[in-house]
């Protein structure tokens, strides 16, 4: 989870498409490269060890806009491990 946040902050799209797994993969779009991420809240964590086949992370991200807007990305992301590396599987949106 933090790799990803950190490949957000630097722009890093082709780690970003590189760490996504099944229907995610598919699904992934073009990333605003515009915003700058301001910090990452880990909120939870469900399994994730190196021996576990699946992890979740609820997270809270922190962003600001090109215009100045502050925003928060807060999701329940599910990962995947394949042989010793871990992927991005799915996420589901929070509301506050």
């Amino acid at each position: 989870m933090r790799s990803r946040y950190s490949a957000y902050v630097t722009n890093s799209m082709d780690y970003l498409n590189e760490t996504v797994i099944g229907q995610a993969k598919q699904s992934r779009g073009n990333y605003d490269t515009s915003i700058q991420w301001q910090k990452l809240d880990i909120c939870r964590v469900l399994d994730g060890q190196p021996s576990d086949k699946n992890g979740v992370v609820e997270f809270k991200a922190f962003y600001k806009t090109a215009e100045g807007n502050l925003g928060v990305v807060w999701e329940e992301s599910t990962f995947v491990n394949h042989n010793g590396q871990w992927f991005y599987e799915s996420g589901i949106h929070l509301n506050e």
